[in-house]
């Protein structure tokens, strides 16, 4: 297998988010009816840049996998 390495980068301020401390990330999952299993929203994963605030959603800009 080999090492990953990825590179975020904040598309307003130009920061690169892998640097430590510069970003957070919060995983929402889906929002689905426990009794019909309708998905009223799908799982969104949100990154933050903490240097200009700036709310980067994952799924705009990667093809999300859904794993049943």
């Amino acid at each position: 297998m080999v090492h990953e390495m990825i590179h975020i980068i904040c598309g307003n301020w130009g920061q690169d988010l892998t640097e430590k401390n510069m970003a957070t990330w919060e995983y929402k999952p889906a929002d689905i009816d426990e009794e019909t299993g309708e998905v009223y929203d799908t799982a969104d994963v949100y990154i933050r840049c903490k240097n200009c605030a700036t709310i980067h959603f994952l799924d705009d800009h990667i093809e999300s996998e859904v794993r049943e």
